[in-house]
């Protein structure tokens, strides 16, 4: 062990950053906490310090548990990264054989892949939203060895109820932001004394549910322990593994689903499923946003299957379906190829595909806010009525990252065409008996609602067959003009119903034929002229007068027009 006596210490606003005060001997007496609490940790699973070779501070700051930790583990190799680049300047000075490195607010770390076999993280996933804490999740994925470990604090019950107790002392409500962190799993607050302080805009205030924790972020390591108010008797602890990094499998070692589930989701041949190639499933999407995607109605995983095997895997997916049986089979059979794949039921009611679960007609996305760049609901909104149509849209929103896109269905139809429809009805159904069998919706409502939850279309792709599902991508933000007509009058040929496009179809086929009409007479008219022209004509002409002069006058046929192609065959 290296000894700490008169080690340097940094100024008083650098231990205003990392400690919370500015008192020097706190930040000392923290620091020797923290790589208790670090050991403590370690044990829960059998594990010690010594044990490991090459470990991550992972926002190491001016070295509050980095400096006694290198002290204590001497023959282990350290490397430090942080946003802050002056408290590492600092450090460097201090410490010139440390590895440390400032990184950017989002990945990558310039590291190589399975770098490191610990790696532990103090009071930095308390201060990112969800959208930069699975950026940093898979980030960290990356950079970890098999087998290796992360021991990672947050903001758990101990904190939050501290902060109850803030709110209630001020006079505020805590009650909202408890339903919120109960329902949602966590709870962002921008507006907090982080605000216009020395960390950029992103940095803020972040809690979670121990459930979200074992349920999230186990989606990206193996879940090892919790231990409550682990770190500084504060926030929580969890333990977490690094599982093996399986290489990519082949498409043929991907099982399909079997027949009776393909039913279910529409197109049974294999070929819907499967995506040999490599290629972009959704080639109007760009690479980049596959990194994280929620499917919503995932079905038996025919687009899960296929992204599998696209080249640019998703770091993370996310499907939810109503049918039970089908996300069991996806779970045993998909999950096994990437564990980064998780399938969860959504419990809510459907008469064809889920009479058992609960008899509710809508429930919240189980994820965060902003998680996700891509949502695929393909088939889904097209068997969704009304209200739960406009929840789930909502929904979309607030799990869409920022520059995300959401990938939808829809049958529509134009109410125009509908006079005795009253004001609030916008939907037509086809089967009395299960109205959720198709859903068609008015294209106007359609625009109206996506413009009040704030979204906007930014693609339409309409059916190939007038009447089939119309395919939108939306984002976050105003519709443009332009891209809104797609939907109004330039597209009024594909909607369900429409009678322009059947009036202009027929119009079209009539059209059609009476040009092929006029060919074949022009073309007749053509013959006979070259047939009077002929030498052979002309010859034969007494004879044709003799033989018409023997014959009966010939008279037309009742019902029969004796027009002029009729005509023109008698003559010649």
């Amino acid at each position: 062990m290296t000894s700490l006596e008169n080690r340097p210490l940094p100024p008083a606003s650098l231990i205003e950053r990392v400690a919370g005060t500015d008192n020097a001997d706190w930040f000392v007496h923290s620091g020797g906490l923290s790589v208790r609490d670090i050991r403590a940790a370690l044990e829960t699973i059998g594990r010690r310090p010594e044990q490991f070779h090459h470990i991550l501070d992972f926002g190491c700051g001016c070295g509050r548990i980095l400096v006694p930790m290198r002290a204590e583990l001497p023959q282990a190799r350290f490397s430090g990264v942080d946003i802050d680049d002056q408290a590492l300047s600092w450090l460097r000075t201090q410490y010139p054989g440390l590895d440390l490195r400032t990184v950017d607010p989002l990945p990558p770390l310039p590291f190589p892949d399975s770098t490191f076999d610990l790696v532990y993280c103090h009071s930095v996933f308390t201060h990112m939203d969800v959208g930069y804490q699975d950026r940093w999740l898979a980030e960290l994925r990356r950079v970890t060895a098999p087998g290796a470990i992360l021991i990672v604090s947050f903001s758990g019950a101990e904190a939050f109820g501290k902060l109850r107790e803030q709110w209630n002392a001020a006079g505020v409500d805590p009650a909202p932001i408890a339903a919120q962190l109960a329902q949602d799993g966590t709870l962002f607050i921008s507006d907090d004394g982080w605000k216009d302080g020395p960390f950029p805009d992103f940095y803020h205030s972040m809690f979670h549910t121990a459930a979200y924790v074992q349920r999230h972020w186990g989606g990206f390591f193996a879940i090892r322990a919790h231990l409550p108010m682990g770190s500084l008797a504060y926030q929580d602890f969890v333990v977490m593994e690094t599982l093996p990094k399986e290489p990519m499998a082949p498409p043929a070692a991907i099982p399909f689903p079997p027949l009776e589930f393909r039913k279910n989701v529409g197109p049974v041949d294999l070929a819907f499923f499967d995506n040999p190639s490599g290629e972009l499933v959704f080639p109007e999407i760009p690479p980049e946003s596959y990194a994280r995607v929620f499917d919503f109605g995932c079905g038996c995983g025919r687009i899960a299957r296929q992204l599998l095997q696209q080249r640019v895997r998703p770091e993370r997916y996310v499907g939810i379906d109503i049918h039970r049986a089908m996300v069991e089979w996806n779970r045993s059979n998909l999950s096994s190829v990437d564990p980064r794949f998780q399938f969860l039921v959504h419990d809510v009611f459907n008469l064809g595909l889920a009479p058992d679960n609960s008899r509710r007609d809508f429930a919240p996305f189980p994820v965060g806010d902003e998680e996700f760049t891509l949502v695929n609901a393909h088939s889904v909104f097209t068997h969704i009525l009304q209200p739960a149509a406009v929840s789930y849209l909502h929904e979309v929103r607030r799990i869409l990252a920022p520059d995300g896109i959401a990938r939808t269905t829809w049958f529509f139809f134009d109410k125009r065409g509908f006079p005795w429809m009253e004001q609030d009805q916008v939907c037509l159904f086809v089967n009395e008996i299960d109205p959720t069998n198709a859903v068609i919706y008015d294209r106007n409502w359609f625009m109206e609602t996506i413009a009040a939850l704030g979204l906007t279309v930014v693609q339409v792709l309409p059916p190939a067959l007038p009447g089939h599902q119309w395919t939108v991508f939306l984002k976050k933000g105003a519709t443009e003009e332009g891209v809104a007509d797609l939907l109004t009058a330039e597209a009024s040929e594909s909607l369900s119903g429409a009678l322009p496009f059947w009036k202009t179809h027929l119009q079209k086929e009539f059209r059609q034929q009476l040009q092929e009409m006029s060919r074949q007479l022009l073309a007749q008219v053509e013959e006979n002229k070259q047939l009077r022209a002929s030498w052979s004509w002309r010859v034969t002409a007494p004879f044709r007068a003799i033989l018409t002069a023997f014959l009966p006058p010939r008279t037309p046929r009742e019902g029969r027009s004796s027009g002029v192609a009729r005509t023109g065959r008698e003559s010649a």
